[in-house]
C-alpha cells in the first residue's frame, strides 16, 4: 500500500512540471506509523460490530420448524442454515430489548412469510433488505425519527421545568394580557378590554437547546406556548344615514353610534424567558415577553356561553 502510495506521488510530481521544486512535496509517514494508524482505523470499525451467538437447540426443533414451514425453511427443506442464523438474532434481541432489525441478505429464505411468524411470536420486527446500499433509506428515517423524539422530550422538559413556577407564569400572563384602551380608539372592530380569566394548558415549548438535557446553566433561553381563557369587549362604529362619512370627525360620534361586543375565547401565545438552572433544578425563572403564537394571532373559537 505504501509503495502504490510513492509511485502516486512521483506520477503527481512529474504531471506538476517542476511545481514541486516551489513547494517541498508531500512526504509518506513511514510504514510503521501506517501500520499503526491502520490498525486503529480496523479496530475503531471492527468495535462497532460483534458477533451474535447462536443457542444450542435440539435438532427436533428445527425438524418441527421445516415441518410446518417456520423461519426461514422453504420447500424440501431448504433453508437450514439461513434459519439457525435467524433464530440466533431473535433471540440475541430479545436478550438485548431490541424492538427492530434490519438483515442484508438476497436469499429468498428471509422473505417467506414463516420468518414473519417468528418474528412475531419474539414481539420485534425485522426488515430484510437486499444490500447496504438499499439500508441508507431506512437508516435515515430512523435517524430521522430518533431527532424527532429526542426534540420531542427535550420541549416536554421545558415544559416541566416551567410547570414549576407556574404560579409566577400565571401571574405574568393575567398582568400582560389585561388591558384598557379607549373605546374611540377601537371604532374598527379591535379589542378595548381584555380580561385574563385563567390558564388552560402548553401546547409547545423551544429552548435555544434545542436538546434541552438537565443540568446546570445560566440565563438559559426558552419559550413556552399556552393557550389561557381571555373575556374581550370591542366596540365596532354603526353608520347611519345621517354619518355616512367620516369627514364629520370624530366630535360627531356619539355613544349611540357604537356597538359593544364581549365574548369569553380561548387565546394562544407565545411567552418568552430565561431561568438559571442549578443541579437541584430552576434556581429563578424570569418571563420576559408575550407574543401572539402565530404571525396575525392565533385565536381559537369563542368558548362557549361568550356573548
Amino acid at each position: 500500500m505504501r509503495q502504490h502510495l510513492a509511485d502516486q506521488v512521483k506520477a503527481f510530481n512529474r504531471d506538476t512540471f517542476g511545481l514541486s521544486e516551489m513547494a517541498p512535496p508531500m512526504r509518506l509517514p513511514k510504514a510503521d506509523v501506517l501500520l499503526t494508524r491502520y490498525a486503529k482505523h480496523t479496530k475503531d470499525l471492527t468495535d462497532l460490530f460483534r458477533v451474535v451467538p447462536t443457542k444450542d437447540r435440539p435438532a427436533s426443533y428445527y425438524t418441527e420448524m421445516a415441518l410446518r414451514r417456520r423461519g426461514a425453511f422453504g420447500e424440501k427443506g431448504k433453508g437450514f442454515h439461513d434459519t439457525i442464523i435467524l433464530t440466533g438474532i431473535l433471540d440475541d434481541m430479545v436478550e438485548h430489548n431490541y424492538t427492530h432489525a434490519i438483515i442484508v441478505s438476497k436469499d429468498g429464505g428471509f422473505r417467506l412469510d414463516g420468518v414473519k411468524h417468528l418474528a412475531n411470536a419474539a414481539k420485534v420486527e425485522i426488515t430484510i433488505i437486499e444490500s447496504l446500499a438499499a439500508l441508507e433509506k431506512p437508516v435515515k428515517e430512523e435517524l430521522g425519527a430518533k431527532v424527532v423524539r429526542e426534540m420531542t422530550a427535550a420541549k416536554q422538559r421545558v415544559i416541566a421545568m416551567v410547570r414549576t413556577c407556574e404560579p409566577k407564569l400565571i401571574d405574568f400572563l393575567s398582568k400582560a394580557l389585561d388591558y384598557t384602551r379607549d373605546p374611540l380608539g377601537a371604532i374598527f372592530n379591535t379589542v378595548s378590554r381584555r380580561e385574563f380569566l385563567g390558564f388552560l394548558d402548553y401546547d409547545d415549548a423551544h429552548a435555544s437547546d434545542i436538546l434541552f438535557k438537565p443540568g446546570p446553566r445560566k440565563d438559559f433561553k426558552f419559550s413556552v406556548d399556552v393557550r389561557v381563557k381571555v373575556r374581550e369587549r370591542s366596540e365596532e362604529f354603526r353608520a347611519t344615514e345621517a354619518l355616512t362619512s367620516l369627514s364629520l370627525g370624530f366630535n360627531s360620534i356619539h355613544a349611540e353610534n357604537i356597538v359593544s361586543k364581549t365574548i369569553e375565547r380561548a387565546m394562544a401565545v407565545t411567552v418568552e424567558g430565561e431561568a438559571d438552572i442549578s443541579e437541584k433544578g430552576v434556581e429563578t425563572i424570569r418571563f420576559a415577553s408575550i407574543r401572539d403564537t402565530k404571525s396575525g394571532g392565533s385565536y381559537a373559537s369563542p368558548l362557549a356561553g361568550g356573548a
